[in-house]
Protein backbone atom coordinates (compact mmCIF):
# COMPACT_ATOMS: atom_id res chain seq x y z
CA UNK A 1 0.00 0.00 0.00
CA UNK A 2 0.74 3.67 -0.42
CA UNK A 3 3.33 5.19 -2.75
CA UNK A 4 7.03 4.80 -3.81
CA UNK A 5 8.28 7.88 -5.84
CA UNK A 6 10.81 5.25 -7.20
CA UNK A 7 8.18 3.15 -8.63
CA UNK A 8 6.79 5.49 -11.15
CA UNK A 9 7.46 7.09 -14.16
CA UNK A 10 9.68 10.37 -14.61
CA UNK A 11 8.28 13.04 -16.13
CA UNK A 12 10.04 16.08 -18.05
CA UNK A 13 7.31 18.80 -18.26
CA UNK A 14 4.02 19.49 -15.82
CA UNK A 15 0.85 17.74 -17.18
CA UNK A 16 -2.40 19.94 -19.15
CA UNK A 17 -4.27 17.85 -16.63
CA UNK A 18 -2.09 19.08 -13.20
CA UNK A 19 -2.45 22.19 -14.29
CA UNK A 20 -6.07 22.51 -14.37
CA UNK A 21 -6.49 20.64 -11.24
CA UNK A 22 -3.88 23.43 -9.93
CA UNK A 23 -6.03 26.24 -11.32
CA UNK A 24 -9.65 25.01 -10.88
CA UNK A 25 -10.62 24.65 -14.66
CA UNK A 26 -13.14 22.47 -13.91
CA UNK A 27 -14.16 22.46 -17.03
CA UNK A 28 -11.08 21.10 -18.77
CA UNK A 29 -10.75 18.47 -15.48
CA UNK A 30 -14.58 17.09 -16.61
CA UNK A 31 -13.40 16.82 -19.92
CA UNK A 32 -9.99 15.02 -19.41
CA UNK A 33 -11.76 12.71 -16.85
CA UNK A 34 -13.58 10.98 -19.68
CA UNK A 35 -10.63 9.53 -21.22
CA UNK A 36 -8.15 9.06 -18.52
CA UNK A 37 -6.80 5.86 -16.99
CA UNK A 38 -6.44 5.56 -13.28
CA UNK A 39 -2.64 5.59 -13.57
CA UNK A 40 -2.58 8.85 -15.47
CA UNK A 41 -5.21 10.70 -12.98
CA UNK A 42 -2.65 9.65 -9.92
CA UNK A 43 0.38 10.55 -11.84
CA UNK A 44 3.11 11.93 -9.94
CA UNK A 45 4.59 15.05 -12.07
CA UNK A 46 7.97 16.52 -12.17
CA UNK A 47 7.19 18.80 -9.11
CA UNK A 48 6.86 15.80 -7.21
CA UNK A 49 3.07 16.63 -6.39
CA UNK A 50 -0.62 14.97 -7.92
CA UNK A 51 -3.32 16.24 -9.18
CA UNK A 52 -4.76 16.10 -6.26
CA UNK A 53 -2.18 17.78 -4.25
CA UNK A 54 -2.84 20.62 -6.85
CA UNK A 55 -6.48 20.68 -6.17
CA UNK A 56 -6.71 20.23 -2.27
CA UNK A 57 -3.72 22.71 -1.64
CA UNK A 58 -5.21 25.11 -3.56
CA UNK A 59 -9.11 24.79 -2.43
CA UNK A 60 -10.63 23.41 -5.48
CA UNK A 61 -13.64 21.67 -3.37
CA UNK A 62 -15.36 20.62 -6.31
CA UNK A 63 -12.35 19.12 -8.35
CA UNK A 64 -11.11 17.25 -5.58
CA UNK A 65 -14.83 15.64 -5.17
CA UNK A 66 -14.36 14.76 -8.85
CA UNK A 67 -10.92 13.31 -8.55
CA UNK A 68 -11.90 10.97 -5.67
CA UNK A 69 -15.06 9.69 -7.66
CA UNK A 70 -12.61 8.75 -10.01
CA UNK A 71 -10.69 6.54 -7.91
CA UNK A 72 -7.70 8.67 -7.22
CA UNK A 73 -5.07 7.61 -4.46
CA UNK A 74 -5.52 9.31 -1.60
CA UNK A 75 -2.14 8.28 0.33
CA UNK A 76 0.02 8.95 -2.91
CA UNK A 77 2.56 10.98 -1.50
CA UNK A 78 4.93 14.21 -2.62
CA UNK A 79 8.02 14.92 -2.41
CA UNK A 80 8.04 15.98 1.12
CA UNK A 81 6.37 12.56 2.03
CA UNK A 82 2.99 14.17 2.87
CA UNK A 83 -0.65 13.28 1.51
CA UNK A 84 -2.79 15.61 -0.25
CA UNK A 85 -5.26 16.04 3.24
CA UNK A 86 -1.90 16.27 5.32
CA UNK A 87 -0.46 19.24 2.28
CA UNK A 88 -4.05 20.76 2.74
CA UNK A 89 -5.47 23.36 4.89
CA UNK A 90 -8.84 23.61 3.84
CA UNK A 91 -10.68 21.08 6.82
CA UNK A 92 -13.95 20.99 4.43
CA UNK A 93 -11.78 19.44 1.76
CA UNK A 94 -9.45 17.03 4.23
CA UNK A 95 -12.34 15.88 5.61
CA UNK A 96 -13.63 14.17 2.66
CA UNK A 97 -10.22 12.84 1.34
CA UNK A 98 -10.34 11.10 4.76
CA UNK A 99 -14.04 9.64 4.44
CA UNK A 100 -13.26 8.63 0.78
CA UNK A 101 -10.20 6.55 1.34
CA UNK A 102 -10.88 3.42 -0.76
CA UNK A 103 -10.63 -0.13 -0.33
CA UNK A 104 -7.58 -0.12 -2.97
CA UNK A 105 -5.38 2.94 -2.87
CA UNK A 106 -2.26 1.51 -5.17
CA UNK A 107 -3.58 2.34 -8.36
CA UNK A 108 -0.95 -0.69 -9.55
CA UNK A 109 -3.75 -3.13 -8.62
CA UNK A 110 -6.38 -1.86 -10.95
CA UNK A 111 -5.81 -3.01 -14.29
CA UNK A 112 -6.72 -2.42 -17.50
CA UNK A 113 -8.78 -5.98 -17.74
CA UNK A 114 -12.47 -6.30 -17.62
CA UNK A 115 -13.32 -8.64 -14.45
CA UNK A 116 -15.58 -11.58 -15.72
CA UNK A 117 -18.31 -12.07 -13.91
CA UNK A 118 -21.37 -15.02 -13.76
CA UNK A 119 -23.60 -12.34 -12.32
CA UNK A 120 -22.55 -8.71 -13.69
CA UNK A 121 -21.86 -7.95 -16.75
CA UNK A 122 -19.92 -4.54 -17.04
CA UNK A 123 -20.30 -2.57 -20.43
CA UNK A 124 -16.93 -0.52 -21.19
CA UNK A 125 -18.55 2.34 -23.04
CA UNK A 126 -15.43 2.94 -24.83
CA UNK A 127 -17.56 5.53 -27.02
CA UNK A 128 -18.84 7.18 -24.01
CA UNK A 129 -22.45 7.22 -25.00
CA UNK A 130 -24.97 8.55 -23.07
CA UNK A 131 -25.74 5.69 -20.79
CA UNK A 132 -29.04 5.10 -20.77
CA UNK A 133 -29.63 5.43 -24.85
CA UNK A 134 -26.95 2.59 -24.66
CA UNK A 135 -28.61 0.11 -22.43
CA UNK A 136 -32.21 1.17 -24.26
CA UNK A 137 -30.43 -0.04 -26.96
CA UNK A 138 -28.95 -3.06 -25.29
CA UNK A 139 -32.60 -4.23 -24.00
CA UNK A 140 -34.27 -3.84 -26.70
CA UNK A 141 -31.91 -6.22 -28.62
CA UNK A 142 -32.52 -8.52 -26.30
CA UNK A 143 -36.51 -8.27 -26.49
CA UNK A 144 -36.14 -8.19 -30.09
CA UNK A 145 -33.60 -11.24 -30.42
CA UNK A 146 -35.96 -13.50 -27.54
CA UNK A 147 -39.16 -12.92 -28.90
CA UNK A 148 -38.25 -13.16 -32.76
CA UNK A 149 -35.32 -15.88 -33.24
CA UNK A 150 -34.47 -17.58 -29.70
CA UNK A 151 -38.40 -18.53 -28.93
CA UNK A 152 -40.36 -18.99 -32.13
CA UNK A 153 -43.34 -20.25 -30.56
CA UNK A 154 -46.81 -18.66 -29.27
CA UNK A 155 -47.19 -16.63 -26.19
CA UNK A 156 -48.89 -19.77 -24.13
CA UNK A 157 -46.35 -22.37 -25.13
CA UNK A 158 -44.42 -20.27 -23.55
CA UNK A 159 -46.36 -20.08 -20.40
CA UNK A 160 -46.70 -23.42 -20.22
CA UNK A 161 -42.79 -24.10 -20.25
CA UNK A 162 -42.80 -21.92 -17.11
CA UNK A 163 -45.90 -23.77 -15.59
CA UNK A 164 -43.85 -26.74 -16.07
CA UNK A 165 -40.53 -25.44 -14.66
CA UNK A 166 -42.26 -24.16 -11.78
CA UNK A 167 -44.23 -27.41 -11.28
CA UNK A 168 -41.08 -29.34 -11.88
CA UNK A 169 -38.66 -27.90 -8.61
CA UNK A 170 -42.30 -27.47 -6.27
CA UNK A 171 -43.20 -29.93 -3.72
CA UNK A 172 -46.37 -30.91 -5.18
CA UNK A 173 -47.33 -33.25 -1.78
CA UNK A 174 -46.36 -29.93 0.37
CA UNK A 175 -49.41 -27.78 1.92
CA UNK A 176 -47.32 -25.05 2.43
CA UNK A 177 -47.33 -24.11 -1.61
CA UNK A 178 -51.29 -25.30 -1.67
CA UNK A 179 -52.14 -22.12 -3.13
CA UNK A 180 -49.25 -21.29 -5.86
CA UNK A 181 -50.23 -24.19 -7.26
CA UNK A 182 -53.62 -24.32 -7.54
CA UNK A 183 -52.71 -20.44 -9.58
CA UNK A 184 -50.56 -22.59 -11.82
CA UNK A 185 -53.02 -24.43 -13.12
CA UNK A 186 -54.95 -21.07 -14.21
CA UNK A 187 -54.28 -19.71 -17.18
CA UNK A 188 -54.77 -16.12 -16.92
CA UNK A 189 -53.04 -16.35 -13.47
CA UNK A 190 -49.86 -17.19 -15.51
CA UNK A 191 -50.63 -14.44 -17.93
CA UNK A 192 -49.61 -12.03 -15.47
CA UNK A 193 -46.03 -11.56 -13.75
CA UNK A 194 -47.47 -11.26 -10.05
CA UNK A 195 -47.69 -14.97 -10.51
CA UNK A 196 -43.68 -15.07 -11.71
CA UNK A 197 -42.57 -12.56 -8.67
CA UNK A 198 -45.01 -14.48 -5.92
CA UNK A 199 -43.30 -17.57 -7.35
CA UNK A 200 -39.71 -16.45 -6.32
CA UNK A 201 -41.06 -14.62 -3.27
CA UNK A 202 -42.28 -17.59 -1.65
CA UNK A 203 -38.89 -18.61 -1.10
CA UNK A 204 -39.86 -22.00 -2.46
CA UNK A 205 -37.58 -24.72 -4.49
CA UNK A 206 -38.49 -22.65 -7.08
CA UNK A 207 -37.07 -19.14 -5.49
CA UNK A 208 -33.52 -21.48 -4.79
CA UNK A 209 -33.66 -23.05 -8.49
CA UNK A 210 -33.67 -19.60 -10.09
CA UNK A 211 -31.05 -18.12 -7.91
CA UNK A 212 -28.48 -20.70 -8.99
CA UNK A 213 -29.45 -21.07 -12.72
CA UNK A 214 -30.25 -18.24 -15.30
CA UNK A 215 -33.67 -19.12 -16.99
CA UNK A 216 -33.61 -17.37 -19.74
CA UNK A 217 -37.47 -17.62 -20.53
CA UNK A 218 -38.33 -16.92 -16.97
CA UNK A 219 -36.23 -13.76 -16.50
CA UNK A 220 -37.34 -12.63 -20.80
CA UNK A 221 -41.12 -13.31 -20.24
CA UNK A 222 -40.50 -11.60 -16.21
CA UNK A 223 -38.90 -8.42 -17.77
CA UNK A 224 -41.97 -8.40 -20.40
CA UNK A 225 -44.28 -8.34 -17.56
CA UNK A 226 -42.86 -5.88 -15.63
CA UNK A 227 -42.29 -3.07 -18.36
CA UNK A 228 -46.20 -3.43 -18.76
CA UNK A 229 -47.15 -3.45 -15.02
CA UNK A 230 -46.43 -0.62 -13.08
CA UNK A 231 -47.27 -0.75 -9.57
CA UNK A 232 -44.88 -2.22 -8.58
CA UNK A 233 -41.92 0.20 -9.97
CA UNK A 234 -39.16 1.27 -7.46
CA UNK A 235 -38.28 5.11 -7.06
CA UNK A 236 -35.97 6.03 -4.22
CA UNK A 237 -33.25 4.09 -2.13
CA UNK A 238 -32.65 0.75 -1.44
CA UNK A 239 -30.35 -1.29 0.60
CA UNK A 240 -28.38 -4.33 -0.10
CA UNK A 241 -26.17 -6.24 2.42
CA UNK A 242 -24.03 -9.03 1.80
CA UNK A 243 -20.38 -10.78 1.68
CA UNK A 244 -18.06 -10.29 -1.56
CA UNK A 245 -15.70 -12.41 -2.09
CA UNK A 246 -12.17 -10.37 -3.79
CA UNK A 247 -13.17 -11.08 -7.23
CA UNK A 248 -16.46 -9.37 -7.20
CA UNK A 249 -14.74 -7.00 -4.92
CA UNK A 250 -12.62 -6.37 -8.31
CA UNK A 251 -15.32 -5.78 -10.66
CA UNK A 252 -16.99 -2.82 -8.64
CA UNK A 253 -13.34 -1.25 -8.35
CA UNK A 254 -12.96 -1.62 -11.97
CA UNK A 255 -16.18 -0.24 -12.86
CA UNK A 256 -15.80 2.57 -10.25
CA UNK A 257 -12.48 3.70 -11.44
CA UNK A 258 -13.28 4.09 -15.09
CA UNK A 259 -16.62 6.06 -14.70
CA UNK A 260 -17.44 5.43 -18.87
CA UNK A 261 -18.40 2.24 -17.96
CA UNK A 262 -21.48 0.84 -16.38
CA UNK A 263 -22.69 -2.63 -15.18
CA UNK A 264 -25.78 -4.96 -15.52
CA UNK A 265 -27.55 -7.49 -13.04
CA UNK A 266 -28.01 -11.05 -14.44
CA UNK A 267 -29.54 -12.51 -11.24
CA UNK A 268 -32.38 -11.55 -8.89
CA UNK A 269 -30.98 -9.18 -5.82
CA UNK A 270 -32.76 -8.57 -2.67
CA UNK A 271 -32.70 -5.37 -1.73
CA UNK A 272 -34.65 -3.35 1.63
CA UNK A 273 -35.75 0.40 1.60
CA UNK A 274 -34.51 -0.26 5.26
CA UNK A 275 -30.50 0.38 6.07
CA UNK A 276 -30.37 -0.97 9.11
CA UNK A 277 -31.82 -4.16 7.91
CA UNK A 278 -29.65 -4.19 4.98
CA UNK A 279 -26.58 -4.20 7.19
CA UNK A 280 -27.78 -7.10 9.45
CA UNK A 281 -27.57 -8.81 6.53
CA UNK A 282 -24.18 -8.01 5.59
CA UNK A 283 -22.82 -8.87 8.90
CA UNK A 284 -24.51 -12.16 9.02
CA UNK A 285 -23.30 -13.09 5.60
CA UNK A 286 -20.07 -11.87 6.69
CA UNK A 287 -19.82 -13.44 10.07
CA UNK A 288 -21.02 -17.28 8.45
CA UNK A 289 -18.13 -16.53 5.45
CA UNK A 290 -15.09 -14.79 7.47
CA UNK A 291 -12.52 -15.17 4.58
CA UNK A 292 -15.26 -13.04 2.66
CA UNK A 293 -16.15 -8.90 2.71
CA UNK A 294 -18.28 -7.54 4.14
CA UNK A 295 -20.61 -5.14 1.61
CA UNK A 296 -23.19 -2.61 2.08
CA UNK A 297 -24.66 -1.44 -1.57
CA UNK A 298 -26.21 2.00 -1.28
CA UNK A 299 -28.69 1.97 -4.34
CA UNK A 300 -30.31 5.44 -5.69
CA UNK A 301 -33.45 5.21 -8.23
CA UNK A 302 -33.53 8.76 -9.04
CA UNK A 303 -36.37 7.51 -11.61
CA UNK A 304 -39.18 5.12 -11.48
CA UNK A 305 -37.57 1.84 -12.56
CA UNK A 306 -39.64 -0.66 -13.70
CA UNK A 307 -36.92 -3.63 -13.34
CA UNK A 308 -36.55 -2.58 -8.94
CA UNK A 309 -39.98 -3.79 -7.96
CA UNK A 310 -41.21 -3.49 -3.96
CA UNK A 311 -42.77 -6.49 -3.00
CA UNK A 312 -43.48 -5.59 0.52
CA UNK A 313 -47.40 -6.69 0.45
CA UNK A 314 -46.40 -10.54 -0.51
CA UNK A 315 -43.58 -10.82 1.21
CA UNK A 316 -42.82 -13.87 4.01
CA UNK A 317 -41.36 -10.62 5.53
CA UNK A 318 -43.11 -7.10 5.13
CA UNK A 319 -41.45 -5.39 8.17
CA UNK A 320 -38.34 -5.81 5.91
CA UNK A 321 -39.55 -3.55 3.31
CA UNK A 322 -38.25 -5.88 0.18
CA UNK A 323 -36.90 -4.77 -3.40
CA UNK A 324 -36.01 -6.98 -5.72
CA UNK A 325 -33.76 -6.00 -8.74
CA UNK A 326 -34.41 -7.71 -11.97
CA UNK A 327 -32.12 -9.29 -13.95
CA UNK A 328 -31.52 -6.20 -16.91
CA UNK A 329 -31.24 -3.51 -14.40
CA UNK A 330 -27.83 -1.01 -15.42
CA UNK A 331 -25.96 1.31 -12.76
CA UNK A 332 -22.94 2.77 -13.08
CA UNK A 333 -20.99 2.48 -9.95
CA UNK A 334 -20.63 5.99 -8.08
CA UNK A 335 -17.93 5.02 -5.37
CA UNK A 336 -16.49 2.08 -3.35
CA UNK A 337 -15.13 3.12 -0.01
CA UNK A 338 -14.04 1.58 3.22
CA UNK A 339 -16.44 2.68 6.43
CA UNK A 340 -14.14 4.79 8.88
CA UNK A 341 -12.74 2.36 11.65
CA UNK A 342 -14.95 4.70 14.52
CA UNK A 343 -18.16 4.46 12.06
CA UNK A 344 -21.16 2.31 12.77
CA UNK A 345 -20.40 0.80 9.94
CA UNK A 346 -16.79 -0.22 10.87
CA UNK A 347 -15.30 -3.20 8.82
CA UNK A 348 -17.81 -2.68 6.00
CA UNK A 349 -17.25 -1.95 2.43
CA UNK A 350 -19.73 0.74 1.11
CA UNK A 351 -20.74 0.43 -2.79
CA UNK A 352 -22.87 3.31 -4.00
CA UNK A 353 -24.74 2.49 -6.75
CA UNK A 354 -26.69 4.63 -9.39
CA UNK A 355 -29.73 3.52 -11.54
CA UNK A 356 -29.31 4.10 -14.73
CA UNK A 357 -32.88 4.26 -16.27
CA UNK A 358 -33.74 2.37 -19.72
CA UNK A 359 -36.91 4.09 -21.59
CA UNK A 360 -40.04 2.28 -21.01
CA UNK A 361 -41.71 3.64 -23.84
CA UNK A 362 -38.94 2.28 -26.40
CA UNK A 363 -39.24 -1.58 -24.65
CA UNK A 364 -42.98 -1.39 -24.71
CA UNK A 365 -43.48 -0.15 -28.18
CA UNK A 366 -40.78 -3.39 -29.66
CA UNK A 367 -42.97 -5.87 -27.17
CA UNK A 368 -46.28 -4.58 -29.12
CA UNK A 369 -44.57 -4.86 -32.56
CA UNK A 370 -43.09 -8.58 -32.01
CA UNK A 371 -45.76 -10.34 -29.95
Amino acid sequence: MGNSNSQTTKHTSISRFYLACQSGDIDIVKQMLTTMKLKEINRIEPNGSTALHAAASNGHFEIVELLLKNGCSTITTNKDEKTAAEECNDERICQLIQSSVAIIDNEEQINDAIPISNWVQIYENINNEDKSVLATKIMKLRLTTYLTNQFKTNGANRLDYIRNLILSVLDKDSHKHSELLSRLQDAKCCESPELLITAYVAESPFFRYINKNRDEVYFMELLIGLVQLQHRSFRGTAFRGISLNRADLDLYLWACHHPNSFIETYNINSASEICEIAKQFAKHYGHMEPDTIMALFIIHFSETCETAISVTDISLCPQEKEVLIMPGTFFQVISVEKSPSDSCLSDMTIIKLQNIPVSRSVLLKTIYELR
